[in-house]
């Protein structure tokens, strides 16, 4: 489940991941909206998931609706993703973007009931 950082809804979800550290921004109040206690506990959480992805030792289960959470911000919102210029800091168009969400979606809701 989610172990093979070249398999592709892996390779998407780090990329989503990974763009908060680039065009995306977040804050206190953006990290309280989604439960964190602060930005910074978000950023661990966010570090986290990468980390346990790259590795290839996954994620676990609980955590795949935070990952998707987090990455369906940064393909979607312009404000604190990167929203409409996800084509551009991405390889992967607002469709394929879409896609590779809702099969995490399923895998997730498959899994976590």
């Amino acid at each position: 489940m989610l172990t093979n950082p070249t398999d592709d809804l892996c390779h998407f979800l780090l990329t989503a991941l990974r763009v908060w550290s680039g065009p995306a921004s977040s804050s206190d109040h953006f990290a309280r909206k989604l439960d964190f206690a602060d930005n910074t506990a978000f950023h661990s959480m966010r570090h986290s998931l990468i980390d346990a992805l790259d590795s290839g030792e996954g994620l676990d289960i609980s955590d795949l609706p935070v990952a998707i959470r987090i990455a369906r911000i940064a393909v979607t919102d312009d404000y604190y993703g990167a929203g409409w210029e996800w084509p551009l800091v991405t390889r992967f168009s607002v469709e394929e973007a879409h896609a590779m969400l809702l099969a995490l979606e399923a895998i997730s809701e498959d899994t976590n009931g």
